[in-house]
This record gives structure tokens, sequence and C-alpha cells, in this order.
């Protein structure tokens, strides 16, 4: 499908999310040095905007993100942090739910949950903020003197109102 002007989420992908706009909080994402910001002021505590209003007011957004509350992210970043949730009896692969990958790395994406009311009186406050390391980051040197740093890896559990994760784009 092609992008949309200065955009880089298609057509297609717009059509796509439409089934989301009644359950998840979309948000325009674009912002900041890694571009993973969301495009707005308080977005925190903005009710979402549907699939037509991001298309209309952001075609500058590199890719649309979802406040991460009443949903419940498990975010697997790294081979280390899969094993992880296996050896502790939380197999991703095992889980029938929204998944959320990356094309440039298979061990780093994110499960989506929709507690119910009920589950998530349980948390306090409703919510839910947990990182285990599972490995650090690391840096070393090439042949040609070259620093390279390898990304550390964790597994994160957040339901909260003040994260939100990137569904779609870049």
């Amino acid at each position: 499908m092609p992008l949309l002007p200065g955009s880089s989420l298609s057509a297609d992908t717009f059509e796509r999310l439409k089934s989301l706009e009644n359950v998840a909080r979309l948000l325009p994402v674009g912002a900041g040095k890694d571009c993973k910001g969301p495009l707005i002021s308080e977005w925190s505590k903005h009710p979402g905007f549907t699939v037509q209003e991001l298309q209309e007011r952001f075609p500058q957004a590199k890719s649309v993100g979802v406040i991460t509350q009443p949903l419940l992210c498990f975010d697997f970043d790294g081979k280390s942090a899969v094993d992880y949730a296996i050896r502790n009896g939380r197999d991703p692969h095992a889980s029938e739910s929204w998944r959320v990958h990356r094309t440039t790395d298979p061990d780093r994406f994110k499960l989506l949950f929709m507690p119910s009311k009920e589950q998530l009186n349980q948390l306090p406050n409703g919510q839910i903020t947990h990182s285990h390391r599972t490995r650090q980051p690391r840096i070393w040197e090439t042949e040609d003197g070259e620093q390279v740093t390898i990304k550390g890896e964790a597994e994160e559990v957040f339901c909260h109102p003040g994260r939100q994760i990137i569904v779609a784009g870049a």
C-alpha cells in the first residue's frame, strides 16, 4: 500500500487500526530524537483519536501509539527476556493475544491484553510498572577502533496511563 504523504504509515495500516479506536486510546507519534514520542502535549490525559482524526490532523506522524491503560503490556526486550519469562511460567509464544513485533529483531516484541475491571481493580491504583533486567548493555570495540553498544535486555510489564507504546509504523 502507498504511504501517506509525509508519513511512514500506509492507508492499509490506518484501515487495520479502525477496529481499535473504541478499545485503545490511539495517539500520533513521531516527536523527539528517536521519533518515539507522542506529537501532542498532555497525551497521557487524552481520550485518544479516531483513525480519521489521525489521518487528517497528523499527516506527519511516523507511527501510531496506544496508551497502556487499561491495556496490560508485556514487553520482551531480547532473547534473554523471553527465556526468563519461559523459565518463570510465562511463555509468550503460548499466549494468544495482540502482538506488536519489530521488523528488526524477532526477540523484541510486546503482548497486549485487555484486563477486566475486576482485574484492574486488583492493581494498586489500577496500574502497574515493573521491569526485570535480564542482560546489561555492553560496549565493545571493533577492529577499526569503533565503539559499538549492544542494547540491554529486560522483561517489562506495565498498565499505566503515563506509558504508551507504538503499535503501527516506524
